[in-house]
């Protein structure tokens, strides 16, 4: 009796053991599929790299300057915010890669045959009274040292033949004025959809034209933009880039809807204020940008209008608006809104009111 219970066991264990097993092969193709990214090392250090620096990942030489040996002759006022890398042999400081994440306070730099071995041998010198964390990823083709800094900086890079020295700089060092732009939506937040066109895709190019126009502008004015791809800033991020930077401007772009009786006839321009702001600078800024789009754009001044229910001028510590450049369910103002000829006309004015405004206050 003892002997078919065991037998009995022993057939259900193996029928058991060849259900998952079967269960397995079943399901290892995807399981390998998803988890390929992960499983390939180096697809996985791509992704990283991708994502650290984008588009924007720039070698060290396009702002460096040469130098003999050491950085004596250069201003004492940079030396607490400084940092001296030491090269890996046979790197020079013109194949190393730097990008600088304003939004997030970050710097991030590629260095090639930056191993753990290069880690380990201390190559990192200089202040750190301004660094919150420095953190590194070596690997055996190429390491990545992200600094993550106290508050946003500008950088000067300097080199010797071993070593790179890398500058933390105070943007009011450098700038009479700062500008921060911050094209509404992006990402999976798309704002408004007409007519085959997403909100989030004609804010970012009129903050692009903005920008641009700024950059060429007569005044010394730093530019700093909360997204200058499809990305999805959080709100925080957005407005703690201004108030951190202490800008003087800040410009949030957005395109307005309207739902029910009308939605097919109302248009123009309106300019969102902080009606709590006691100083009165977010309604003037208000005004007077919305003035600017009226008349260099030829749109409809619709007045200003109270926005302290909205987070990024609620939450805003310095002069801020935010503009509604038009509305998108006007057919023939979406067209306008659409065009690159539109957009730039857009974003002169608001480059001509911002220079007004920098000018005057």
């Amino acid at each position: 009796m003892l002997e078919k219970k065991v037998v009995k066991l022993v057939t259900v264990l193996l029928i058991s053991c060849m259900v998952l097993m079967c269960t397995a092969l079943f399901y290892l193709p995807e399981v390998r599929k998803n988890a390929g990214p992960f499983l390939n090392k180096k697809d996985n250090d791509k992704s990283t790299i991708d994502k650290l620096f984008g588009d924007e990942a720039v070698l060290v030489p396009s702002d460096a300057e040469v130098v003999e040996a050491g950085l004596e002759s250069l201003e004492d006022v940079k030396s607490n915010r400084r940092l001296a890398f030491m090269l890996p042999d046979g790197v020079k400081a013109t194949d190393v890669k730097i990008s600088n994440d304003y939004l997030h306070q970050t710097v991030n730099l590629i260095i090639p045959s930056a191993d753990e071995e290069y880690f380990e041998n201390r190559p990192l010198a200089g202040s750190s009274n301004y660094i919150e964390e420095i953190s590194t990823d070596p690997g055996p083709i190429q390491g990545i040292v992200e600094i993550r800094t106290d508050k946003v900086y500008e950088l000067a890079c300097y080199y010797t033949d071993t070593t790179l020295y890398m500058d933390f700089i105070d943007p009011h060092e450098i700038y009479d004025y700062i500008v921060v732009i911050d094209p509404g939506h992006g990402g999976r937040v798309p704002g408004t959809v007409k007519g085959g066109y997403s909100e989030k895709d004609i804010n970012l190019a009129i903050a692009l034209e903005l920008r641009a126009a700024l950059m060429r502008s007569d005044l010394n004015v730093g530019v700093y933009c909360t997204r200058s791809d499809d990305t999805n800033p959080e709100f925080e991020e957005r407005v703690g880039l201004a108030n951190q930077i202490n800008a003087d401007v800040f410009v949030s772009i957005h395109n307005n809807s309207m739902a029910g009786k009308g939605r097919a006839t109302t248009k123009g321009v309106e300019a969102l204020y902080d009606e709590e702001d006691k100083s009165g600078k977010s309604l003037e800024l208000a005004k007077l940008l919305e003035e600017y789009i009226a008349r260099e754009a030829e749109a409809v001044n619709r007045g200003v209008v109270k926005g302290n229910d909205i987070y990024v001028v609620r939450n805003c510590k310095v002069p801020r608006t935010l503009i509604e450049v038009g509305f998108m369910t006007h057919s023939d103002e979406l067209k306008r809104l659409a065009s690159a000829q539109y957009q730039w006309q857009v974003g002169q004015a608001l480059c001509h009111g911002i220079e007004d405004w920098l000018v005057n206050h």
